[in-house]
């Protein structure tokens, strides 16, 4: 009997440990940003408010991402689990395949 099989480790031990990483890694940059202090009149400021304003919507992406790859791996792992039930239900003695029956 054929069996479907899949791995989340990898996913799980690499990229999601990555991806908050990241995550981490912009929250860090996000506080320093926040922790500066702008004259006021500085002529760069808007800058600086556009560079935090990208940063946070990186940061959103990344969050979305994680999580994203999280539900699909349990969804896989269900639906495989899912279709190995359905195939272990399937007679093996006989199957017909364009009408000529293969053991």
């Amino acid at each position: 009997m054929a069996k479907i099989s899949f791995s989340g480790t990898s996913l799980s031990n690499n990229v999601v440990p990555a991806i908050q990483s990241t995550i981490t890694a912009l929250d860090r940059v996000i506080a320093i940003n926040n922790s500066m202090s702008v004259p006021a009149g500085f002529s760069h400021a808007s800058m600086l408010n556009e560079y935090r304003n990208t940063i946070s919507n990186v940061q959103s992406s990344f969050r979305d991402i994680q999580n994203w790859v999280v539900r699909s791996n349990k969804a896989l792992e269900t639906t495989i689990a899912k279709m190995n039930t359905e195939v272990a239900s399937v007679r093996t003695e006989e199957i017909m395949e364009r009408g000529n029956a293969v053991s």
